[in-house]
């Protein structure tokens, strides 16, 4: 017997020998999967504060989701408000692999990366003592991090910003 989506009643039962009694309806209804998309996170400085992922989710609560960060998985079940922030995760590439709601399995996409860079340092050498008349020393920015930089000196009365796109070290 095929059965449709619908609401279904009895309407007649006899056997080879009686027509018999019937009752109680039956309803046959398709709820639609539930859905969660992971969205958020970002790229921070060192010393920031680590950018929350935001789970959105579709279906009846309570949730239940399941995210990795590729090598982690983490359940988080008993969800009941949409969307579902995910706070204080460390830095790497998160996905949702599982969501559940109060009755069905369903889908998940999206994915959100968290990735903290290293501060900047600028190192300043040479220099030094001379003599009136002689020539002035060089002096020397070293920097870490990731082009392009600004630096900004002074000596001792005017500020000087200088910024530059490329990394000379490079090049040495």
């Amino acid at each position: 017997m095929e059965h449709r989506i619908g609401s279904y009643v009895l309407s007649a039962v006899s056997d080879a020998s009686c027509t018999g009694t019937f009752s109680g309806p039956a309803d046959i209804i398709t709820i639609p999967l539930p859905t969660a998309t992971l969205s958020g996170g970002g790229t921070i400085c060192s010393g920031d504060p680590i950018p929350d992922m935001t789970v959105t989710l579709a279906g009846t609560a309570p949730w239940s989701i399941t995210y990795t960060d590729g090598l982690t998985p983490v359940t988080v079940p008993g969800i009941m408000t949409s969307p579902y922030t995910i706070s204080g995760a460390g830095d790497g590439s998160y996905i949702l692999s599982a969501v559940s709601d109060a009755s069905c399995i369903g889908t998940f996409s999206g994915a959100a990366a968290i990735i903290t860079n290293p501060l900047p340092l600028a190192t300043l050498t040479g220099g030094g003592t001379i003599c009136s008349g002689d020539p002035i020393p060089d002096m020397t920015v070293t920097l870490t991090g990731t082009a392009p930089w600004s630096i900004t000196y002074t000596d001792g009365v005017t500020p000087v910003t200088v910024s530059w796109n490329y990394d000379f070290s490079l090049y040495n």
